[in-house]
C-alpha cells in the first residue's frame, strides 16, 4: 500500500483535502523506500501488484519507474495497480 484512502484523506493528492488547505495526504514509503521495491520488482519474475489511491501517488510512482526502467521492461512485469 503505497498511500492510504481518501476515507481518512490520506490519500497523497495534487490538491488539499477539502477544509484541510495544508493537507494533501501522505505516501507510506520514502523516496528511497519507493526506489527499492521497484529496484527488488525488476529482479523478480514476479508481477508486481501495487495499491495506488491518490493521483498524487499514481504521479510519483510512475515517475519513479520511469526513472528504473523503460516502459517495456514494466510492460513485460505486467504491474498492477489496485485503485490507481
Amino acid at each position: 500500500m503505497l498511500d492510504g484512502t481518501p476515507i481518512e484523506q490520506n490519500a497523497l493528492q495534487r490538491r488539499p483535502y477539502p477544509g484541510r488547505p495544508e493537507w494533501r495526504g501522505r505516501s507510506n514509503l520514502s523516496d528511497t523506500q519507493l526506489g527499492e521495491l521497484l529496484q527488488s520488482a525488476l529482479a523478480r519474475p514476479q508481477q508486481l501488484m501495487l495499491h495506488v489511491v491518490g493521483d498524487a501517488e499514481t504521479d510519483r510512482l510512475l515517475d519513479a519507474m520511469e526513472r528504473l526502467a523503460p516502459a517495456p521492461t514494466w510492460a513485460a512485469k505486467r504491474v498492477r495497480l489496485e485503485h490507481g
